[in-house]
């Protein structure tokens, strides 16, 4: 079926408030502060940490999907793939779209290089120093997982935040809808609570693109190539290994 606008009826949703908000947030960051600290060590005789940790996030990844469908399902909508492909903004982007996306991507990496060079100076000269990551780098035997992990990380965030919260966060906060999204998001990440400093302006980027598009794909296409780069220069430094 041709998913026009003839055979979709929008169905009108509600606006999140504050309490809603840190809900719809934090429970998601309480659960990869257990993926990351509390679940790994049970798994831990069973794989590499590093595995563990993947596995446990993906987990929660799964957990976000879920939501998201159980939230489409209690805003009554049409259970159909069309209404959820519209609830979701998911239908094809316009060529200006397009433009939008791949500019927010450059965007994206730009801000993200600048965030990893000065963050970096920025803790050694008021004398911070980081947690040292302590589990092994993934070996080649666990690109299955590592490939598994990146496609439910960008569907399950994508879906969720871009998906299923912005757009409600837009009736509730108007054109500043994307500002607060992306502090929100940024402190998501805060079972790497150091890393949040640079995440606070990076994480503003993709829900700007998406806000301006009413599309969730421009955060899909960042986070497939950001995410992937990363997983293409992990496989060439295991593959340039004696």
């Amino acid at each position: 079926m041709v998913l026009t606008e003839k055979f979709i009826k929008p169905r009108p949703f509600e606006p999140t408030g504050w309490v809603a908000n840190l809900l719809l947030f934090g429970l998601p960051a309480l659960g990869m502060v257990a993926a990351y600290y509390m679940i790994p060590p049970a798994l831990v005789p069973f794989m590499p940490l590093s595995e563990a940790r993947m596995l446990a996030g993906s987990l929660v990844m799964v957990g976000l999907l879920i939501a998201a469908l159980i939230g489409f399902l209690s805003e009554g909508h049409p259970r159909t793939f069309a209404a959820f492909v519209e609830r979701f903004r998911l239908t094809p982007m316009k060529k200006s779209g397009w433009f939008w996306a791949l500019g927010g991507l450059v965007m994206y990496v730009v801000l993200a290089v600048i965030a990893n060079i000065s963050v970096p100076l920025i803790y050694r000269a008021i004398g911070f120093t980081p947690p040292i990551e302590t589990a092994e780098p993934w070996g080649l035997s666990a690109l299955p997982l590592v490939l598994i992990t990146l496609v439910f990380n960008i569907l399950g965030e994508e879906i969720w935040w871009r998906g299923y919260i912005l757009p409600r966060q837009e009736l509730q906060f108007g054109q500043n809808a994307w500002i607060w999204h992306g502090i929100l998001w940024a402190f998501f990440h805060a079972f790497k609570w150091w890393t949040i400093p640079p995440l606070l302006f990076v994480c503003l980027v993709v829900p700007f693109v998406a806000q301006r598009t009413k599309s969730t794909w421009p955060g899909i296409l960042s986070h497939l190539v950001v995410n992937g780069l990363g997983i293409v220069m992990a496989l060439v430094q295991i593959l340039s290994k004696p």
